[in-house]
């Protein structure tokens, strides 16, 4: 039959199996503890990749911050675009701009088109950079080429105050 197992507050369905004894087993090894771990993180990383994470992301304590770290640092581009988030809108981490714009930046150059975006939105506005229009103008090109609508208008308002800087 099927159970549940709790892993720092996520609850994980795991099939049971009956032991040669003909009773139900607990863990069988270290390798189905592993996997209960690449699980609960997964689900704690992954679960937010929408365009606008304050609706996506469900911060709790379900998802640790821990998790979304670690896979941040192993090159995870959605878990350090999360983690970006969360360091700007200090949830489940101390709020930090600079922090925001390391992770930010981290997961632009990987490729994520709203990481992208935000990361233009950070130069524009001076949110843990100094700003920088021209910065903010390449990463809302970057973004639009990749399909992101609304990094186009950004783009257009960037390059009005260039020019109306000169």
């Amino acid at each position: 039959y099927s159970g549940s197992v709790y892993m720092r507050g996520v609850r994980l369905k795991l099939k049971r199996w009956k032991s040669k004894s003909g009773r139900p087993g607990q863990c069988a090894s270290r390798t189905q503890e592993a996997d209960l771990v690449k699980t609960t993180r997964r689900k704690c990383v992954l679960r937010g990749t929408n365009a606008n994470p304050s609706r996506s992301l469900k911060f709790s304590k379900q998802c640790s911050p821990v998790w979304t770290e670690k896979s941040a640092k192993q090159g995870h581009k959605e878990a350090q675009y999360n983690l970006g988030f969360m360091y700007s809108k200090g949830q489940g981490v101390p709020q930090s701009d600079e922090r925001a714009f390391q992770w930010t930046e981290k997961s632009a150059e990987l490729g994520n088109k709203n990481a992208m975006y935000n990361l233009g939105i950070m130069y524009k506005d001076g949110m843990g950079v100094a700003p920088d229009f021209q910065k903010a103008a390449a990463w809302f090109l970057k973004a639009h080429k990749l399909g992101l609508e609304q990094a186009g208008a950004q783009y257009a308002e960037c390059l009005r105050e260039i020019t109306s800087q000169e």
